[in-house]
């Protein structure tokens, strides 16, 4: 299909463009049985896709290839490098986690890449992600690959823990979804075992996450959650528990 390239601008043949890049869904399924995707959003039915979520009326094939450097970077960093990740221990418990080297330009414009996509996006399941006039900044710095100054769009990272480790298996994806951390406005973009907070706000985050954002030149920290206690694992389970959703996770025969 031809149209106009949302991020460039320029019309040419759109692509289909992955929202949340492949290898984060591949990981909750198997050649033989596709990952299910279960959206969060009230009216999204649960449906079976062996490539993710995509679009494709956002993207040319040109600025997708570009945006596709910053994707494999953070996949190797959400998936292919955990080990990387060094526990922050407190007593027995675990309340974070740093990775002493990571390249902050280009895990930056990964997430502003994702959070770019799904406010472009006309699917249901990024609908609770308006950005306004934030689309047309954020696309410029991805434009010019430019992550800007630490205090703009400032992401904070967490991980999910079970039995106080990183788990190794998946945890499911959510949709993202705008919230607030005392007054100032930010999303959430779900990756599974990791969780990023964005800063779409001129305003600064407050103190205590404040100390946990992406910065030059640092080790990268990551806030440690329970999965088993949090307000994913409940959706998760109200999600299984669904009448319309009981039948897609049987177990196939011979299994």
């Amino acid at each position: 299909m031809v149209g106009k390239c949302l991020l460039c601008g320029v019309p040419r043949p759109l692509v289909e463009a992955h929202i949340i890049p492949k290898p984060f869904f591949l990981m909750h399924g198997s050649t033989e049985h596709p990952p299910k995707v279960f959206s969060n959003t009230p009216g999204i039915h649960p449906k079976r896709t062996p490539t993710g979520l995509y679009d494709g009326a956002i993207l040319c094939d040109r600025c997708d290839r570009g945006i596709g450097v910053w994707d494999q970077y953070g996949t190797e960093v959400f998936i292919r490098e955990l080990k990387q990740f060094k526990p922050l221990k407190q007593g027995a418990g675990v309340i974070g986690f740093s990775r002493p080297e990571y390249d902050y330009e280009r895990l930056k414009l990964f997430l502003l890449s994702v959070l770019w996509r799904a406010g472009a996006s006309s699917r249901e399941e990024f609908k609770r992600v308006k950005l306004g006039p934030h689309v047309g900044i954020i696309g410029q710095m991805l434009l010019t690959g430019s992550a800007g100054p630490a205090q703009q769009y400032s992401p904070v990272l967490s991980a999910f823990t079970v039995n106080n480790a990183l788990p190794d298996f998946a945890i499911p994806i959510m949709d993202p979804f705008h919230e607030r951390w005392n007054g100032v406005n930010a999303y959430r973009l779900s990756f599974g075992v990791f969780t990023a907070y964005i800063k779409v706000d001129s305003r600064s985050l407050p103190q205590q996450l404040e100390r946990f954002i992406l910065l030059p030149a640092q080790p990268l920290l990551v806030i440690a959650r329970n999965y088993a206690s949090s307000s994913e694992a409940s959706v998760s389970r109200d999600i299984v528990r669904a009448p319309l959703n009981r039948r897609l996770f049987r177990r196939p025969r011979g299994e």
